[in-house]
């Protein structure tokens, strides 16, 4: 790693930055003379800190160089002119991000501050033939003209494929037109002479529309599954608020062949619990499917005390594939959650399936005594609509 670019920001250091440079503003690691000289940041709080760190990073690692800039975080959108971030061409490159008063790692920040960035590192090295040929290849006329729309603006269409490129997570683009992954590759590689990376990726594709919060619940739980070093394979996620999809439960598993799809049937959109729950359910069975041998799975009967994997003739909580992925929920969840669907619930018995299925820890140990959250999830969950559990 090029040491030009990387930050080092921690509470003690920002300390002694602020000593030496104008109110509220934050300089970086005296050592590194280059970015001291180069870049100004106006950051509220650690988390904008750790946000800009990691977008540079995405930016160095890509091999992508950035101008000189002058990053500033805001509580409301004015200075972004009511969006949730706004570039400036000037000496240094202006980027403002605004409105992010919570968690700044959830899509939407990465996303906006990744544009931003992206839109400076074009300015920089866009040449005039690689914008006619980019003109080209979407389809459009204008380069950044302010009486164009913004979808109709190419430069929009190169930082937002800038953004897809280096965020380290599936991002559904629904901004641009002709968004598919590969037409979003064959744009990058003529922006940048380089192939997309591929950090982190998982094959997730959601489905039809969806609400910026059950995307973050998608991010976040693809992100469960990553932190555990569980690939996922290539599935499909559609989101129905009527339940038809999930024939009455609040998520339903649906696999033929190599084709994988799930829905989730819940009654509240984002990062409820029940939400969390159901997603990792959903998805431990599409990664059951794809990476579990039938000798493990007859191993996880034998230890459950079951007599059928998947048999649909047998009730919900004694099949296998179920406690399956109720354990793989249990051991990738944020928080205790009281398994009350399957028995033996108790944390050596979870904790020995899990391991036995993945070969791992859970991601984050739980206590054995389940918390009084746990047990109003179990009411939640076992009140749908129809009294049906996840499928």
């Amino acid at each position: 790693m090029h040491t030009a670019l990387r930050l080092t920001i921690s509470a003690a250091f920002l300390a002694v930055c602020v000593q030496s440079i104008p109110a509220n503003t934050i300089g970086v690691e005296p050592s590194l003379a280059r970015i001291a000289t180069a870049h100004a940041f106006t950051f509220r709080t650690d988390a904008d800190a750790a946000l800009t760190e990691w977008a540079l990073a995405r930016f160095e690692r890509a091999g992508l160089q950035l101008p000189p800039l002058a990053i500033a975080f805001h509580d409301d959108k004015k200075p972004c002119d009511g969006q949730p971030g706004l570039f400036r061409s000037s000496t240094p490159t202006q980027i403002d991000i605004c409105g992010f008063n919570r968690n700044r790692f959830l899509v939407t920040p990465k996303k906006t501050i990744l544009h931003e960035l992206g839109h400076a590192w074009a300015q920089l090295n866009l040449t005039n033939d690689i914008r006619e040929r980019f003109l080209h290849l979407r389809g459009l006329d204008t380069w950044a003209d302010e009486k164009t729309p913004w979808e109709e603006k190419v430069s929009e269409h190169a930082a937002e494929v800038i953004a897809w490129a280096l965020i380290d997570q599936e991002l559904l683009m629904t901004t641009i037109r002709n968004a598919d992954p590969e037409t979003l590759a064959q744009a990058y590689e003529l922006l940048t002479s380089t192939e997309p990376p591929s950090w982190g990726r998982t094959p997730v594709t959601v489905m039809g529309d969806v609400s910026p919060e059950d995307e973050s619940l998608v991010y976040w739980a693809v992100g469960r599954f990553r932190d555990a070093g569980l690939a996922l394979p290539k599935v499909e996620i559609v989101f129905d608020p009527t339940s038809e999809a999930c024939e009455g439960a609040s998520g339903r598993f649906i696999a033929h062949g190599a084709e994988m799809r799930v829905a989730l049937c819940t009654r509240q959109q984002g990062m409820t619990l029940t939400n969390r729950v159901a997603i990792l359910h959903e998805l431990g069975h599409a990664w059951l499917t794809h990476s579990v041998s039938e000798r493990v799975q007859i191993t996880f009967l034998d230890m459950r005390d079951l007599e059928a994997w998947n048999d649909r003739n047998q009730a919900w909580n004694l099949r296998g594939a179920e406690h399956a992925a109720d354990i793989i929920a249990w051991a990738l969840m944020d928080q205790e959650v009281w398994m009350y669907r399957i028995r033996p619930n108790d944390f050596d018995s979870l904790q020995a399936g899990f391991q036995l299925l993945t070969g791992k820890q859970p991601v984050q140990r739980l206590e054995e005594q389940a918390a009084p959250v746990g047990r109003h999830l179990a009411d939640r969950l076992d009140r749908s609509r129809t009294g049906k559990p996840n499928d």
